[in-house]
């Protein structure tokens, strides 16, 4: 970047940085808009399980038995009673299903839809001992995404409160306490997700064993489409208004120290005199404000003449 490129560019940010869209009033509306859509977005990527989709083809899985039998006799049981082949979404700790799955998973009614618990986060101890170190690493990963949501909005519903007294009581400590609280919240969330896309890449490319994706059939893997899931974009949505939020919090506290030291400069600027001192080289001198001032080195009046005369008192004379 050139000299003059880098003056244009410090230009440009002076004149945003002075904009009367950045007030603190302004500022902090667009950061309640902000946060309440990336609460509200949030809360539904989490609370729904439609994070990842499994799409399997089952009527293309029953024509390719058709034409194999040997296939048919080797799958016709999982087919029918394993879950892997059946259209299934999964959330953070549901698997649902959609018209149809598999008979005796102990399913129960979700919004409608058929769900089953997701039991990854808490084997049993007979299951942690066959663990893989791959495996262990997905656990921890597992149960460290759900600690980071759940510290990521926790601080969000802290920084609600402290950010109405900040609204509040317009105070400068208030909203840059709630713009570090909001900051460390919004990085949770990242973290989170973050840590649930690298499960992902952990189950599909580490894992060769079953459930995972290596271990599947030829055939099922034909046959399903895996895709990205609208809660988990809801989510990522969600973040990037908090995001927003974050930073239109630092921006309001900026803005209102901005405030208060023009309303300080104004406020004491009327009793801020100039100083007018004489000056060898100029020749100025303090004026004299319109006061009846007086010359120096004028004659002291003399003194009163006294009075002999016997009308005072005694008290009054004591002592002349």
């Amino acid at each position: 970047m050139t000299s003059l490129e880098l003056n244009q560019f410090q230009l440009f940010a002076l004149a945003v940085l002075s904009s009367p869209m950045l007030s603190s009033p302004m500022m902090l509306s667009f950061t309640t808009i902000f946060s309440l859509l990336g609460v509200v977005l949030m809360i539904v990527g989490l609370s729904f399980d439609n994070w990842i989709e499994y799409q399997v083809d089952r009527k293309g899985i029953i024509k390719k038995f058709t034409t194999d039998q040997d296939l048919n006799i080797r799958l016709k049981d999982a087919f029918v009673g394993n879950k892997l082949y059946y259209s299934r979404n999964y959330g953070l700790f549901n698997v649902c299903f959609g018209e149809t799955m598999p008979n005796g998973i102990n399913s129960y009614n979700k919004l409608g839809v058929n769900c089953i618990n997701y039991n990854d986060y808490l084997p049993s101890d007979a299951e942690l001992s066959t663990y893989t170190q791959p495996q262990n690493v997905r656990l921890w990963l597992m149960r460290g995404l759900v600690c980071s949501f759940a510290l990521g909005m926790i601080l969000l519903f802290i920084s609600f409160a402290v950010g109405i007294t900040a609204c509040w009581t317009r105070s400068q400590r208030y909203v840059r306490s709630t713009a570090y609280i909001m900051l460390f919240s919004m990085l949770f969330v990242y973290i989170g997700l973050g840590l649930w896309h690298y499960v992902d890449f952990i189950e599909r490319n580490q894992l060769d064993m079953m459930p995972f994706y290596r271990a599947w059939e030829t055939t099922l893997k034909n046959y399903t489409q895996i895709s990205y899931g609208w809660t988990l974009v809801l989510a990522w949505i969600g973040a990037g208004f908090l995001t927003l939020a974050t930073v239109c919090m630092f921006l309001s506290a900026w803005a209102l120290k901005r405030e208060d030291n023009k309303a300080f400069e104004a406020k004491h600027g009327g009793y801020a005199l100039s100083s007018y001192y004489p000056d060898m080289k100029t020749g100025t001198i303090m004026p004299s404000y319109n006061y009846n001032t007086y010359g120096y080195g004028q004659q002291y009046p003399g003194y009163y003449p006294q009075y002999n005369n016997n009308q005072y008192y005694g008290y009054m004379t004591y002592g002349r």
